[in-house]
């Protein structure tokens, strides 16, 4: 729940309520929200029928609020991120299609979506509209977080697709150029066919991770 609709269900309850105590707002720092039009102006009517400030009647609100919604005692735990691989090696059967209509079908249907474009041709990278991102000089890219030549973060590389019905939940690492170099690259890496898995998994339990639906 936002604190917008927390700050006005706190408000409703402590309207019925009769067991709202004084709270110690001395040192409090200032914030503010917005209310349901006439929110505001009932809320400074009680305030004023029950002789308190507005300051005081908001930390009562809250503080009965929170008292009896506590913080939950056990850690939230993630769900597990699906995998979902398209992969054929013959050319013009659906792969760049299928993935593009599925990322797209979960992204709108609320799932966190990474669509990863393993395909050195990137044909999904550039129906997605980021072809340019395939050329770019100087940039690291997923064969070398592969082949751990990278430095950087491998979330640098992602971007989102802007599209409204997305609420920015649908991301795309990119296809390179230098993936055609694959085969040669992976050869000298110990468990090579287990690269793009160690790769994303090692750098999501680092400082700056992500879950992905």
């Amino acid at each position: 729940m936002d604190i917008q609709d927390a700050t006005e269900h706190a408000i409703k309850a402590w309207y019925e309520a009769d067991d709202a105590s004084e709270v110690d707002t001395e040192g409090a720092k200032t914030w503010g929200t917005f209310l349901p039009v006439g929110g505001p102006d009932e809320f400074k009517a009680v305030c004023s029928a029950r002789g308190i400030t507005y300051v005081q009647g908001l930390a009562q609100a809250l503080t009965l609020w929170l008292s009896k919604h506590p913080s939950p005692t056990t850690p939230l735990v993630s769900q597990p991120v699906v995998r979902v691989i398209v992969a054929n090696q013959k050319g013009g059967v659906g792969k760049t299609f299928i993935s593009s209509g599925i990322a797209q079908a979960l992204a709108e249907a609320g799932r966190r979506v990474l669509i990863i474009d393993y395909d050195p041709q990137g044909h999904l990278t550039a129906e997605l509209g980021f072809e340019d991102l395939m050329y770019e000089d100087d940039v690291e890219t997923l064969m070398m977080h592969m082949d751990g030549t990278a430095k950087g973060d491998i979330h640098d590389l992602l971007v989102a697709l802007d599209q409204e019905r997305f609420g920015e939940r649908l991301h795309l690492l990119p296809a390179s150029d230098d993936a055609f170099l694959r085969d040669v690259a992976l050869s000298k890496v110990s468990f090579s066919e287990a690269a793009p898995r160690r790769t994303t998994c090692a750098r999501r339990a680092g400082s700056r991770s992500t879950t992905w639906d």
